[in-house]
């Protein structure tokens, strides 16, 4: 920058970096304290900013609390959180006894599925799916709740 300063710069410059010439920038630095002995409005600024300093300078620097130095210092507590399924298992007496609970109501599911006559549902909705295709009707190849509901309507219209 040229060896020019005007008061709004070098008022700029002291609100930035205070009254000492050291933090001023470096490019600025010399024809900044050249203004500031040269002009008497700048000497005010810098008279005003020195004041600003020395204030601040006396203000304690608070000491941390030695409670809070050790709660910054401390790792987060772990917590282990129970979920639902772990309150449903100690209920229940834990593994040793859920287990084998599982185990037999598995048992028990597979053997009534495999035991269940699937043979009439399967063959009349082979019968349905064969009418379907003759008459050439959008249905659904195997019947759910609403198409059963939807011939027990039709069936029962007079």
């Amino acid at each position: 920058m040229s060896a020019l300063m005007s008061l709004e710069r070098f008022a700029v410059i002291v609100d930035a970096y205070g009254a000492d010439p050291r933090r001023w920038p470096a490019a600025e630095r010399d024809a900044a304290q050249a203004f500031a002995a040269a002009d008497a409005q700048a000497a005010v600024l810098l008279a005003e900013a020195l004041a600003l300093d020395a204030g601040l300078d006396a203000l304690p620097i608070p000491e941390p609390a030695s409670a809070a130095l050790r709660r910054a210092a401390m790792p987060l507590p772990v917590t282990a959180r129970s979920s639902r399924w772990q309150e449903l298992l100690a209920l229940l007496g834990g593994w040793r006894l859920a287990l084998p609970a599982m185990a037999v109501s598995l048992i028990v599911g597979i053997n009534v599925g495999s035991r269940a006559n699937l043979g009439s549902w399967t063959a009349d909705a082979a019968t349905r799916t064969e009418t379907a295709s003759a008459s050439g009707s959008n249905t659904l190849a195997a019947p759910g709740f609403a198409e059963s509901l939807m011939l027990d309507l039709e069936s029962s219209t007079p």
